[in-house]
């Protein structure tokens, strides 16, 4: 794959920090989340200036679904056109995604009999790449590994990346960069996740923030 572009050359450290190319530089964990219990909630601090989607985490001993949520509905005041939900229960990867309000997504969980993993992350999205329908809503995820990922930002050469992925035989779902993130991830991922993300960022030009979850690696 050839690179294309100026970009910073950082790692990223699992849960310890994320890189955020708006910021330019690794931005500490206990700096980008607020932690309210068990529940993790992209700060106001990161997103001032930004316009940015809405990203929850949640990492515990008690189903996640009502915590993700709960976070939700509290960045609801930001706007948003479409949202979705992922959890990892007994090493099984599960997106539930809807368009329109939040309350939308939760009457989708109710039909579907919820989710009871005890990890998760969700996600409000605003349309960059593409319309807003239920495929172009997050979590986006690979097509082989179980890896699911939120995205704030823009991926600026995503196009070139999708081609690649393309010509590697991926089939792509929606018209966002961001499942080609997830895509690029899940090519590059040989078990070890941390690695599979260093690697695809390096590839990656644009302004973002991500949050990441493998099936295979729940603890990471």
């Amino acid at each position: 794959m050839r690179r294309s572009g100026l970009r910073p050359r950082v790692p990223v450290v699992g849960r310890s920090a994320i890189y955020h190319s708006g910021y330019g530089r690794l931005v500490p964990w206990e700096e980008t989340f607020d932690r309210v219990g068990g529940l993790f909630r992209l700060n106001n601090r990161l997103a001032e200036g930004l316009c940015m989607c809405g990203i929850v985490g949640y990492i515990g001993t008690k189903p996640a679904q009502s915590y993700l949520l709960e976070g939700l509905k509290r960045l609801e005041y930001r706007g948003y056109d479409s949202a979705g939900i992922a959890t990892i229960e007994n090493g099984k990867l599960t997106v539930i995604r809807s368009v329109g309000r939040v309350s939308n997504l939760e009457d989708k969980l109710e039909d579907s009999g919820g989710l009871r993993g005890t990890l998760g992350m969700c996600h409000t999205r605003w349309a960059t790449h593409g319309g807003v329908t239920e495929f172009n809503a997050h979590p986006h995820v690979d097509d082989k590994n179980g890896i699911a990922v939120v995205h704030n930002g823009i991926i600026e050469n995503y196009a070139a990346l999708k081609t690649y992925l393309e010509d590697k035989g991926h089939v792509f779902k929606s018209q966002t960069d961001t499942e080609v993130l997830a895509m690029l991830i899940g090519e590059l991922y040989d078990g070890d996740l941390e690695k599979a993300v260093q690697s695809a960022l390096r590839e990656v030009t644009g302004a973002y923030a991500i949050v990441v979850m493998c099936e295979k690696e729940p603890n990471v």
